[in-house]
């Protein structure tokens, strides 16, 4: 039945698609990680949303300079950021969220 077919082939793209979502998330927390004092408080994601807890900015000053450069985060606490890989961000998006992280820290 073509409708089966169908299904059964967005069924497999899905999981494919959302294994890569995950793969991005891993590499943007561990990107994270290789700045000094900064932690993930719910540890290394087996998802794809990552959260990410900042040493020195806010993450309000972190949410800002990340808008500028074309990165939704989303503030949810003080020194916490929520990021969320999906089918519309690839490894250059992490790159330049990962770029734009680094920038916020530092005060660029």
């Amino acid at each position: 039945h073509p409708l089966q077919a169908f299904l059964e082939a967005a069924s497999v793209q899905g999981r494919a698609r959302l294994a890569e979502d995950h793969a991005a998330a891993r590499r943007l927390a561990e990107g994270f990680l290789t700045h000094g004092g900064v932690s993930l408080p719910y540890g290394l994601p087996d998802t794809n949303i990552v959260f990410v807890r900042t040493p020195t900015a806010t993450a309000k000053q972190v949410e800002t300079t990340l808008a500028a450069k074309d990165v939704l985060a989303i503030a949810t606490g003080p020194d916490v950021l929520r990021f969320v890989t999906h089918c519309d961000v690839g490894m250059a998006a992490v790159d330049r969220a990962l770029d734009g992280f680094a920038d916020a820290l530092s005060g660029s």
